[in-house]
């Protein structure tokens, strides 16, 4: 798990995604918020990250409004063609 930022009424969650092919992909990053210090899933969102080119690293930013003031957020699943590095 790691921290999500959380502020008027917005939680965001930042990462990376590596293209470690050698052609353009695109990625789906899902993203579950949680009760912090807990497995108890409150929300869940997803984006897409498009148009990644070859050996490059895009930031992936997965937005969803909340209600609760602090959150911790899970990288679920991340769907796209085959090789690609996560962080």
């Amino acid at each position: 798990m790691c921290p999500c930022d959380v502020g008027d009424g917005l939680a965001t969650y930042t990462g990376t995604i590596t293209n470690e092919s050698s052609s353009v992909r695109s990625y789906e990053v899902t993203v579950e918020f949680v009760r912090p210090d807990t497995s108890v899933r409150l929300y869940i969102a997803s984006t897409s990250v498009d148009d990644v080119e070859p050996g490059t690293t895009a930031t992936v930013v997965v937005n969803k409004v909340v209600s609760q003031p602090e959150l911790e957020c899970r990288l679920v699943d991340v769907t796209g063609p085959l090789p690609f590095g996560q962080s």
